[in-house]
C-alpha cells in the first residue's frame, strides 16, 4: 500500500500510547494512587491494536488482492474482526481511566 508506511504507524502508536499514559498519570498523581505496570501495557497494547485494526480496515477496503483471496463474504468478516478490535481497545481504555 503505497500511502500507508509502517514507520509511520509506528510512531503514530508510541505517540498515542505515550499520550495516553501521560494523561493516565496526571490522574492518578491528583489522587495520590500507586502507578501500576500492568496499566500501562494495557494502554499501550490497546492503542497499538487501534492503530494496526485501522490499518487492516484501510486495507480490506482498498486491497483488490485481498478481496480476490478472501472473496467479498471475508473481507467483510475481516472489516467487522478489526471494528470488534477497535470496540473492545476503547472499552478497555475507558475502563483505565474510570479507575
Amino acid at each position: 500500500m503505497p500511502g500507508l508506511n509502517p514507520q509511520l504507524l509506528l510512531v503514530l502508536a508510541i505517540s498515542l500510547g505515550i499520550t495516553g499514559y501521560h494523561f493516565y498519570y496526571a490522574k492518578r498523581l491528583r489522587k495520590c494512587e500507586q502507578l501500576e505496570l500492568v496499566n500501562f501495557v494495557v494502554l499501550t497494547l490497546a492503542v497499538a491494536a487501534i492503530v494496526s485494526s485501522i490499518k487492516l480496515i484501510i486495507l480490506a477496503c482498498t486491497s483488490g488482492e485481498l478481496e480476490e483471496i478472501l472473496s467479498t463474504d471475508g473481507t467483510v468478516s475481516l472489516f467487522l474482526g478489526a471494528v470488534a478490535v477497535i470496540w473492545i481497545s476503547c472499552v478497555e481504555i475507558f475502563k483505565l481511566f474510570e479507575k
